[in-house]
């Protein structure tokens, strides 16, 4: 009993690993420290935060307690953020984690670089830049970046994937068979008239020109049907693609080696992660 008791305990521990695990994610600072530089990287945070959410084995400051205790200590009225001032703000937050983020565009692609830093220590535990142009591409980026650095691993879900490689494999057979159709109709459009001018050919080489203008007479229509029945399907499978993250925790490696006690006490379970 001793030892199932053992392992029901270590399965509890490993189980709770990321439990814990609160994370208060900072304004990001901007290029200069104006009302709209400070508003967007606002926005910014949010979108992040509103992401590490979806994660359940993660809890997040919410944004209002934290623009609370930022008012408070008279910061984020400049739009700058001392690090070492931020670490504070997370410990009377009561987060574990610190996301601190900075942005700027550059030649119209918007490029993002977040540090997670641990509050009770100060170290960064991890950091990652992203850049690109359309921002919920790279704020999503961004934060798979501070969920793997926090030891969780997140994918899309199934039905996302399968319909954007389908709709991506419509997109290219609709660019096949539309080039498939103009060919077609080129050569039609050649065969047809060389059967119509050429009046010195023998009668099986009319009739074979003849056959060809009609080959592909039919098939561009074949074609142009296919193309426009593959550009439905991509339209569809993009238009309807939502995307749904899926976390897990990374599961530690956990080992039990029976240990006889002296004296006759019994067997104990030693954990080893």
């Amino acid at each position: 009993m001793r030892v199932v008791r053992a392992v029901a305990a270590v399965l509890a521990l490993a189980a709770s690993l990321h439990a814990g695990q609160i994370l208060a994610v900072m304004p990001f600072e901007g290029p200069d420290t104006s009302a709209g530089s400070r508003a967007l990287g606002r926005d910014m945070a949010e979108h992040v935060a509103t992401f590490l959410a979806q994660a359940p084995m993660l809890k997040v400051v919410e944004r209002t307690q934290l623009e609370k205790l930022l008012s408070e200590q008279a910061l984020g009225l400049s739009g700058v953020v001392d690090e070492a001032t931020a670490v504070q703000t997370g410990k009377l937050a009561g987060a574990t984690h610190l996301v601190i983020g900075t942005y700027a565009y550059e030649s119209g692609r918007l490029q993002v670089r977040v540090r997670v830093v641990s509050v009770e220590t100060g170290v960064v535990a991890g950091s990652g830049m992203e850049e690109g142009k359309k921002q919920k591409a790279v704020l999503d980026a961004v934060s798979v970046k501070v969920v793997q650095r926090l030891g969780i691993t997140v994918r899309h879900n199934r039905a996302y994937t399968v319909k954007k490689a389908i709709g991506w494999s419509a997109a290219g057979l609709c660019a096949v068979t539309a080039g498939l159709a103009i060919w077609s109709q080129t050569a039609y459009r050649d065969a047809d008239q060389e059967y119509r001018t050429s009046y010195n050919l023998t009668a099986d080489e009319y009739a074979s020109l003849r056959d060809r203008a009609e080959l592909h007479m039919n098939l561009r229509w074949w074609m142009v049907g296919s193309s426009a029945l593959c550009f439905g399907v991509g339209t569809y499978a993009f238009a309807s693609n939502r995307t749904e993250w899926i976390f897990s925790g990374a599961e530690p490696a956990v080992s039990l080696a029976p240990v006889v006690l002296p004296g006759g006490g019994g067997v104990a379970a030693v954990v080893r992660f």
